[in-house]
């Protein structure tokens, strides 16, 4: 074999068990940035327990309150107060620390926007976010923010990104990576058989 086709050869298996390693890198460091971000905005907005939200959804420089009436066929209701005044009411359920209601409150223009993650006691998902209309809160559009805050709180919820993040990413990871490379170990080998199967026919 000449210098040139054992060379070619050798760049060639070099790619084919290196590109997948440097594809499965950057895939990697990509969820981990995710992570990390959705891992910052969660610390910074959410609140848990819900009471815990300092809000002033009408702006009027007086606090508002949420909090978690229990009864009904679900776990609870979330509801939010101006006041004694009932603005909002939500099913609400705290099954556990990853399979519950997400609530989290966000400043904007003087006042409080409730954003509300719930694949518990909702299907599909909710996620919602709610401002005041001058009588109590209403679902408006979120902004670009309002989504990323949302998409934190899945990702820390079973019914969001939690499981993959925690079991199945690690566990696909890896059997992506073994398959793979059992593949093309399959691949190589019937490839050397068959060109080496008989070398007697090669000798002149």
């Amino acid at each position: 074999m000449s210098k040139w086709k054992s060379s070619t050869l050798i760049t060639i298996a070099a790619l084919l068990i290196g590109v997948p390693l440097l594809i499965d890198h950057w895939l990697s460091e990509r969820d981990r940035r995710q992570d990390l971000r959705d891992d910052e905005l969660e610390r910074e907005y959410e609140c848990e327990p819900p009471n815990k939200c300092v809000a002033d959804f009408n702006g009027d420089g007086i606090s508002d309150r949420l909090d978690v009436a229990m009864g009904g066929r679900f776990y609870g209701w979330l509801v939010a107060f101006n006041g004694e005044q009932e603005i909002l009411r939500l099913p609400y359920d705290h099954t556990d620390g990853t399979f519950r209601t997400h609530t989290a409150i966000r400043n904007e223009s003087g006042k409080s926007r409730l954003l509300v993650y719930d694949g518990a006691s909702h299907r599909p998902p909710l996620k919602a976010v709610f401002a005041w209309n001058c009588e109590r809160l209403v679902e408006v559009s979120p902004s670009n923010l309002d989504r990323e805050i949302l998409t934190a709180m899945a990702a820390h919820d079973d019914t969001g990104g939690w499981n993959e993040r925690a079991v199945f990413r690690p566990i696909f990871r890896i059997a992506r990576l073994i398959i793979y490379y059992i593949l093309l170990t399959i691949v190589i080998g019937v490839v050397l058989y068959k060109r080496f199967r008989n070398p007697i026919r090669n000798l002149p």
